[in-house]
């Protein structure tokens, strides 16, 4: 089904950017921006060995021969739990092929740690929304002058919170805050994070690598956007506020708009589980 046969009459209109940050010597985050499918994605690859492809790439590549198993197992989430379910292990699949990919193409011995990426992937369809993530890039939902954190970094730092060894203040100067204990093309297998929504007209999502989590607040993300006429404005100064703020990592963020294709109602009242309003 395309896009402009959606039964709820809502599209996504997107824009995407990554930029190398002041510290790096070359940009290893890659971003996807696909409407036509809905696939959208954003991925921090370790630092690659010189002449090579990066993690980030060799996985949305990857992601990217899967995207057609993704739609499917979107779409046909809306009718039931179990497709959830069966969504859950599609994105499950996906990250694995991703993973061996990166190990395969730079031949890592068995146990041994080769390059890795972290990685969020958004899926929009038919009026529903799918993210499978991995590490601590983000997904970012902006509604009704609300921000929302939809994803939770796979840090030893966020662990120790979820698990209260630590408080919110303690998180914030955490030393092991940015030390993520799982992430794409490491020895062992990963478990991909998944979440399914339905999506509402004005819905702005963000996917975003830490180099811009770490140098932006909900407030200026919410200010960005009253001040953006469109998602390739947001992006784009979404990337020179962080840039500003001189931040040390490379830079990628990816917006995705619902907006209406068609002049007829839309189911609006909706709720995103486990989504955490930021200041």
């Amino acid at each position: 089904m395309s896009y402009s046969e959606e039964r709820l009459g809502l599209v996504p209109s997107t824009a995407g950017e990554t930029r190398q940050g002041h510290k790096t010597s070359v940009n290893d985050d890659a971003v996807c921006c696909d409407a036509r499918t809905g696939l959208f994605a954003v991925a921090d690859g370790s630092k690659r060995p010189n002449g090579t492809m990066g993690a980030a790439h060799i996985f949305l590549n990857a992601i990217k021969e899967h995207r057609a198993a993704l739609t499917k197992a979107t779409e046909e989430a809306v009718s039931s739990k179990e497709k959830q379910g069966t969504l859950k292990a599609i994105f499950q699949n996906a990250f694995d092929a991703g993973s061996r990919n990166i190990r395969t193409s730079y031949k890592v011995p068995d146990g041994k740690i080769g390059p890795t990426t972290t990685a969020t992937v958004l899926i929009i369809r038919n009026g529903h929304g799918a993210i499978g993530h991995v590490g601590n890039t983000r997904a970012y939902l902006l509604r009704k002058g609300k921000v929302f954190r939809l994803t939770k970094d796979h840090t030893v730092a966020q662990r120790k919170l979820d698990a209260k060894e630590i408080s919110t203040e303690d998180y914030a100067k955490h030393p092991k805050r940015k030390t993520l204990y799982q992430a794409v093309g490491q020895a062992k297998a990963v478990h991909v994070d998944v979440s399914f929504f339905k999506v509402q007209k004005g819905d702005l999502f963000l996917l975003v690598s830490d180099g811009v989590s770490d140098s932006l607040r909900g407030e200026d993300l919410r200010q960005i956007k009253e001040k953006s006429e469109n998602e390739a404005e947001f992006t784009e100064a979404t990337l020179d506020l962080a840039t500003e703020r001189e931040a040390i990592d490379d830079l990628s963020c990816v917006a995705v708009s619902m907006v209406e294709a068609k002049a007829r109602p839309v189911e609006t009242e909706v709720e995103v589980e486990s989504a955490i309003e930021i200041e």
